[in-house]
Order: C-alpha cells, then structure tokens, then sequence
C-alpha cells in the first residue's frame, strides 16, 4: 500500500505540464540534484533532458568525487543532452582544482552551451573568495577563443585568462558584464547600446577602461594595483558607481559628475590621490568615503543626499555639507586621535558638520569616546540640531550615566539613542522639555546640565554589567 502510494505521487509528478515542472527544478542548487529527479521516471529522465539551467559546481562533489571525475560526469550529462535542440537559458561552471593547464572536457562544455544559445554563462575557476581575501590571482584558465555568440545577454567570468579584443563577439547583446580576478588585455574598450551593468574587480593588466555605453546603470571597478585609467563620461544613464583603489583625481571626480546628471550613489574606497573634493549634484542620494587617506577637504553640495558613509584612519577633513535635511550620516572613527590643539579643533569642526543631520550613526573606540568628553567643555555643542543618534562602542570603561552625560551634553536636543556595546543593542529613549533659546547678537545657548531639563528615559535590555564597567 505504502509502495503504491510513493509511486502514485512519482506519476502526479510526472504528469505536470513540462514548464511547471522545469520551475520547480529551478529550485534545486545544482545540476547534481536535477540528475537525482531524473531517476525517479523516464518520464521525469526526459524532463530533465530538456531543463534549460545547468549548474555544475564542483563545491558540491569535493567530499565525494575529486577533479577528473567531477568532469567525467560534467561530460557525460552533456552528451546525454546533445542530441537535443533545446536553447540553454543558463549555464554555470565552477572548478576550484585546476592547474590551470587546458583541459578538452572543459573547452567542449563551454562550446556546447553557446551551441545551445545559452543566453546566461557562468564560468568561475578557483576558489574566488580566498584569492579576493588575501589580493592573489593564482591558477587562471584560458578561456576558449570559440567564445563568439551573439546570444549571451549575461557574462560572469572569475579567475580566467583572455584577451578582451578576442571577447568583443560574443558582447553585442550582453547587457550584465562582470570580470573577476582575469588576467585581461591592457586595453578595455567597449561600445554598446544593451549594456546595462558592468564589474571589473582585480583584473590583472588591465591599464585603460573606455566605456561608451548610453542605457548603463550601474559601474564597479576595483583594482590591487591603483594604476587603471578610467573614462565613462558618455555613459548618461549611470545611476550607481563603485571605485575601489582607483587612481582618479580631484578633477576626474568633477567633470565626471558634471556629466553623470542621473548619478544616484557614489561610493568612493581606497581613492588614495583625492585631496579636495567638490560633489555637486542633484540627484545624488547615497555617497561613501571610505578610507580616502589623503583627502583633507569635501564640500557637498547634493540637496536629495539622504545617507552618507565616512571612514578615514589617517585625519579629520574639512566637510562641507548642504544636503537634505531626511541626511542619515554613519562615521567610523577608529585610529585617528588628535595630538595637538590644531588636530582637536579639526575634529570639532568635523563633528560639527553632521549637527543638522536627522540620524547620526558613531562607531569608535573608548579611545576616541574621551575626545567628546573633552567636546562637552565647550561654549556650544556641535550636535545642536541632531534628534537620533547611535553610538557603537568596542568598550567603555564608563558607567551607562557616563555616557549618557558625555552624549546628551554634546546633543541636548536628543529624542532617541541607540548604544550597541559589545554586540548588545540598548535603546534609550529621551523625553526632553528643554527649548532652544536665542539671544540678540550671539549664539545658541544651551544647558551643561541635561539632567535639569530631562523627562524621561526608557531603558531597554541594559545589561548590569556595563553599568559596572
């Protein structure tokens, strides 16, 4: 009975509409677990002879077969497939033991999927995450020069060696391009009306990017090396752009955005010769400096900018922001601590540019926590205007009334506050009936004592520890 049952549900299976069938393998990782359905009937053997996704990952068979038999079954599903006409949608190759040498089960998998049209291809060698994380290329393999197809519309390559000129075929209708730790051409020039994305991460040789390409949205570009010139002013539509290590200047950043009139995030990283910045822009809504060591002024112009990133372990720079009033601001101040009376009031000044923000985000050090205590003695608190702020601390050798005295001196005006110490979150909630006082000919008075003037305070899951801390 039990028996008639299982088979009973195999014939339900089997007698779905191909298409709704072919959905629900597209749940499956990879095409290991599609060969496993196909035992199960012929019916479902011929099903998965057409299924228009294949993903071999040798990840998912190191425990149980190595490098060449990995291969052997990659070759054998293929010639399973051969004698039918059916398109490939997808096609996904993983290989993380290779020695880099050519290998013919390899070469003919990769023609057999542009014989079948494959519109997304997919080819990773090595493992990728270990050569990112310690700026290493290792083995690369030589990718095929029979890659020429017009049919590709997503391009994915990590860890292989070609020449750009000998890809330039097959990119005529490629709207996703991504190029991951490839030994390229020195040269990459592209013109194109499809794409839409394009990634050039830690690609060895490459000296010159040209992009001319009207309908592209998103760019990414990171090098190990910081000496790759680049140019995408033509591309109108670019609404995000992502720079790693790269070699532009204060006046590249200029003219670039005077160009990029639809650009909407900018993220800046490891930009090692920026000195002064001038970002003026509309549209811009997202903006990142992170790790910019010799950037020692910013002015920002960008009325629509709702969130801003700032990491920098060498200085303070001077920051000039005019911006939307909706501005979340996230600044981590980890290894910067002033010396001098000159580096103090740098500082200040910096803190004081994020005053008018509506949340304020501080990851820092107890280190750097006795700077606002220093910041409290002044005539005028620096985060006058500012309602929510969050605090991450590494430690405090402070009590939680310690804190909340250096804090609410610097922001009086507080309604909420978030303090995460040692991956424990503690909300405090601020209730204060203190108002904002001006007087004829000076500035903006406010009260040292911000116990006088508070309501009430919510604390949630605080734990007692700290407070002895």
């Amino acid at each position: 009975m039990e028996k008639d049952g299982v088979e009973e549900a195999f014939d339900r299976f089997s007698n779905l509409p191909v298409p709704i069938i072919h959905h629900i393998m597209s749940f499956l990782p990879t095409t290991k677990d599609v060969t496993r359905v196909a035992v199960l009937s012929k019916t479902l053997n011929s099903v998965c002879h057409s299924y228009p996704i294949l993903d071999f990952d040798q990840r998912s068979w190191k425990k149980i077969m190595g490098f060449d038999s990995f291969l052997d079954f990659m070759q054998k599903s293929l010639q399973q497939r051969r004698e039918s006409n059916i398109d490939i949608e997808i096609f996904k190759l993983c290989v993380i033991d290779h020695d880099g040498k050519s290998d013919q089960r390899i070469d003919e998998s990769i023609c057999f999927a542009i014989e079948h049209n494959v519109k997304r291809l997919d080819l990773r060698f090595g493992d990728y995450w270990i050569r990112s994380r310690y700026k290493v290329y290792g083995q690369l393999y030589t990718l095929p020069k029979t890659v020429t197809t017009k049919s590709i519309v997503v391009l994915n390559l990590v860890g292989l060696a070609f020449k750009f000129e000998d890809l330039i075929p097959s990119l005529n209708l490629v709207e996703h391009l991504s190029i991951e730790l490839c030994s390229v051409s020195s040269n990459f020039t592209i013109s194109s009306s499809k794409l839409k994305t394009l990634k050039l991460q830690n690609c060895k040789g490459l000296k010159t990017i040209v992009v001319d390409a009207v309908n592209l949205q998103y760019f990414s570009h990171s090098t190990f090396t910081s000496s790759s010139e680049i140019s995408i002013r033509d591309c109108k539509s670019l609404k995000n752009v992502m720079l790693d290590n790269t070699a532009i200047t204060d006046d590249w950043l200029k003219n670039h955005l005077s160009k990029l009139l639809l650009l909407e995030t900018l993220i800046l990283e490891s930009c090692k010769i920026l000195g002064e910045v001038d970002i003026c822009h509309q549209k811009l809504k997202h903006l990142a400096l992170l790790n910019c060591d010799k950037l020692v002024k910013a002015k920002i112009e960008a009325p629509n900018l709702v969130s801003f990133y700032f990491y920098n372990k060498s200085r303070f720079p001077v920051i000039t922001l005019q911006c939307s009033s909706q501005l979340y601001a996230d600044l981590i101040l980890v290894g910067i601590s002033p010396t001098n009376d000159e580096q103090f009031m740098n500082f200040k000044n910096f803190l004081g540019s994020f005053g008018h923000c509506k949340s304020l985000s501080l990851t820092l050090p107890d280190m750097e926590l006795s700077l606002l205590e220093e910041l409290r003695n002044g005539l005028r608190s620096p985060l006058l205007s500012l309602k929510h702020l969050r605090i991450q601390l590494f430690s405090s050798s402070r009590s939680l009334p310690e804190l909340l005295d250096i804090l609410l001196c610097l922001s009086p005006y507080l309604e909420t506050m978030c303090i995460t110490s040692k991956y424990k979150e503690n909300f405090v909630e601020f209730q204060n009936k203190a108002t904002l006082v001006e007087e004829e000919d000076s500035d903006f008075q406010w009260h040292y004592c911000w116990r006088h003037h508070l309501r009430k305070v919510i604390i949630d899951k605080f734990e007692v520890k700290l407070l002895r801390e």
